[in-house]
C-alpha cells in the first residue's frame, strides 16, 4: 500500500487554459519566465474540483463500491476460521451432532458446504462492487481528461502569437498529451486504489486491536519512522518528475523542429547532428527516470527492512 501511495504523490504538472484553472507551464525556468505564469502544483483537492456534477456521481459511487469490496475481501480470515473450526472443533455443534461419529460427519460436512457457499457469495460480490468502482474512477478520469484536452487545445487557438515564441512547441504537445494523461491517472490511483487500500488497512488494524492490542501497538511502533521516510522520498520524486517532464518536454521539441524542417535538415547533412541533439535530450530523461527508480527501491527495501527487522524484536 505504501508503494501505491507514494506512487500516488507523484506530481503533475499544470495545463494551461484561458479561464482561472491553471496557467501554461512556460519554458524551462530561468529563461526569464515571470514568477506569477510558473507552473501550480495541481493538489488533489484542485483535482476534486475538476470534475463535473456527473464525474462526481459516478466516484461517489466508485467509492462506495470500494467499500463494499474492501470489506467483503477483509472477511477471509473469518470465513477461514469458520471453515478450520467445522474440520477441527467440536465447538458450535448441536447435541444431536455430537450423538454419533457418523452425524458429526454428516454435520461437519453441512457447515463446510455453508461456509464455502457464503464465500463464494461474498467474493462475487467483491469481486463485482470492486470492478464496478475502478471502471467508474476510470471512466471519470477518461471523461476529464478530454474535456481538458479540448479546453487546453481551444486555449491554444485563441493564445497571440507572442505566446508561441516564448514557449517551445515540444512542452505545449507535452502539456497537451502526457500532462492530462497524468491527471487521469492520478484521479483513478487516488481516488481508486488508494481508496481500497486505505480502507483494507483501517478494516485489518481494527481487526488487529480486537484481537491483541500490545501486538497492534508494537506493530505500529516503526509507523512514525516509515512515514518521514514515505514524505521525504514523495518530495523528492516529486522534483525528479517535473524535471523529468521538462526533459521529455524539450526532447519532444527537438524532434519536432526536425521533423517539421527534414529537408533542410537533409540539405545541410545535418541528421548526425540532429540524431546527437536527440540523443542528448533523452539520456537526460533517461538519467532522471534511472533516479526515480532507485529512490523507489531505495525507499521499498526500507519499508521492508524495517518490516522484517522488527519481527524478531516483537517475539522477544
Amino acid at each position: 500500500m505504501l508503494q501505491a501511495n507514494a506512487a500516488s504523490a507523484t506530481p503533475i504538472l499544470p495545463i494551461a487554459t484561458t479561464d482561472s484553472t491553471t496557467t501554461t507551464r512556460e519554458a524551462a525556468e530561468g529563461e526569464g519566465a515571470p514568477a506569477a505564469e510558473k507552473s501550480r502544483a495541481v493538489t488533489f483537492l484542485r483535482l476534486i474540483g475538476l470534475l463535473d456534477g456527473r464525474e462526481r456521481f459516478w466516484c461517489f459511487l466508485a467509492v462506495l463500491a470500494t467499500c463494499v469490496a474492501s470489506l467483503l475481501g477483509m472477511a477471509l480470515p473469518v470465513f477461514t476460521g469458520r471453515l478450520v473450526g467445522a474440520v477441527s472443533s467440536e465447538h458450535g455443534f448441536s447435541d444431536s451432532c455430537l450423538a454419533t461419529p457418523e452425524r458429526l460427519a454428516h454435520c461437519r460436512r453441512e457447515r463446510l458446504a455453508e461456509t464455502l457457499l457464503l464465500m463464494g457469495v461474498a467474493f462475487l460480490v467483491s469481486g463485482v462492487a470492486l470492478a464496478l468502482g475502478l471502471w467508474l474512477f476510470f471512466l471519470s478520469g477518461e471523461r476529464l481528461a478530454a474535456r481538458l484536452r479540448r479546453r487546453l487545445y481551444a486555449s491554444y487557438m485563441e493564445k497571440d502569437l507572442g505566446f508561441f515564441d516564448e514557449s517551445k512547441t515540444g512542452d505545449l504537445m507535452n502539456r497537451l498529451a502526457s500532462d492530462c494523461t497524468e491527471l487521469k491517472d492520478t484521479l483513478t490511483r487516488s481516488l481508486g486504489e488508494g481508496m481500497h487500500n486505505v480502507i483494507q488497512m483501517a478494516v485489518g488494524l481494527t481487526l488487529m486491536l480486537l484481537s491483541s492490542p500490545l501486538l497492534t501497538a508494537l506493530t505500529l511502533a516503526a509507523a512514525p519512522v516509515i512515514g518521514l521516510c514515505a514524505g521525504l522520498y514523495g518530495c523528492f520524486v516529486a522534483k525528479l518528475s517535473e524535471h523529468y517532464q521538462t526533459a521529455l518536454g524539450e526532447a519532444s521539441d527537438v524532434a519536432q523542429q526536425a521533423l517539421s524542417s527534414i529537408r533542410t535538415v537533409r540539405s545541410f547533412a545535418r541528421e548526425g547532428f540532429e540524431k546527437a541533439r536527440y540523443d542528448e535530450k533523452i539520456d537526460e530523461t533517461y538519467a532522471l527516470g534511472r533516479r526515480k527508480g532507485a529512490a523507489l527501491g531505495v525507499f521499498i527495501g526500507f519499508v521492508s527492512t524495517v518490516a522484517q527487522v522488527r519481527m524478531p524484536w516483537m517475539s522477544c
